[in-house]
């Protein structure tokens, strides 16, 4: 039987065995005040089953029955009261174990299932490896290509550069547009950044505005033709916003480092590239 099948089958049984219960406490309330009490336990128990699992119900409904078997002993040999042992108390003493044996096992199903879709939802954010705006690829697949890169740089000798491309002021228009305004805007220098770009550089958005490119075998020299290239398409794009029908200029702030002669290791790498843009003005 499958799982789901299995939590549904639990729900009828509770939702059918709360009804009976709820009828019994009707009929028999006027004759046994105390049921109350009795039929709270029960809901108090099947709550505690469904949140904390079979396991811990158990051993709340030992206690209860335990209690309750007291109080049952006490009326027996302490008040002398034998005729009180009445069908009344079977019904409650046989009730709290079984609320306590169905709601425990719907408990245990869902966090089993809960546990599970958050595994499944791990899994899945691994394994997404591209931006769903601009289409690049995440910082984390970033990471790993850059690590790659600059490994194959050093053992084979061969220079490559990392470009860092960061909108002017994106924190301001993002708050001062908003998020459709935003995307509009990262889509189109991400359209830019291909056409000026080649196949095989590597191009990737790491958010907050900040897009990176990895140039396989691209000495700093042809990375500086690549910067001014950049500069100038963004510069002819008018960028719309969607809202207002306004166009505006946006600018790029563009840092480089090349691997070997500016750093070996992708850490190195990244904060020279960053503190260049710090004294690009485009």
């Amino acid at each position: 039987m499958k799982r789901f099948d299995r939590i549904y089958i639990l729900q009828l049984f509770m939702f059918l065995s709360m009804v009976v219960w709820a009828l019994y406490l009707a009929f028999t309330i006027e004759l046994y005040p105390l049921n109350y009490i009795w039929f709270g336990l029960v809901t108090l128990l099947s709550i505690l089953g469904v949140m904390r699992g079979l396991l811990a119900s158990l051993v709340a409904a030992i206690f209860v029955i335990f209690g309750y078997g007291s109080w049952i002993l006490y009326r027996l040999y302490i008040e002398k009261s034998i005729a009180d042992m009445v069908f009344n108390d079977l019904f409650w003493m046989f009730v709290f174990p079984i609320a306590t044996l169905i709601s425990g096992i719907y408990g245990r199903e869902l966090s089993d299932i809960s546990k599970q879709v958050a595994l499944f939802d791990e899994n899945f954010s691994e394994r997404i490896t591209t931006d769903d705006v601009t289409g690049f690829q995440n910082n984390k697949q970033f990471k790993q290509d850059l690590d790659e890169e600059v490994s194959r740089s050093i053992r084979y000798k061969r220079t490559m550069t990392l470009v860092l491309m960061e909108v002017a002021h994106y924190k301001e228009l993002w708050k001062s547009y908003g998020k459709i305004t935003g995307d509009q805007i990262l889509k189109q220098i991400s359209g830019q950044i291909e056409v000026v770009l080649r196949d095989v550089d590597k191009k990737a958005y790491l958010g907050d505005g900040l897009f990176a490119a990895i140039l396989p075998e691209t000495p700093i020299e042809n990375a500086n033709i690549v910067k001014i290239r950049m500069h100038e398409a963004v510069m002819r794009t008018d960028f719309i916003v969607a809202a207002r029908g306004k166009r505006m200029k946006i600018k790029l702030k563009i840092g480089i480092a090349g691997c070997p002669d500016e750093g070996e290791d992708p850490t190195t790498l990244f904060d020279k590239a960053r503190a260049g843009m710090v004294y690009d003005v485009g």
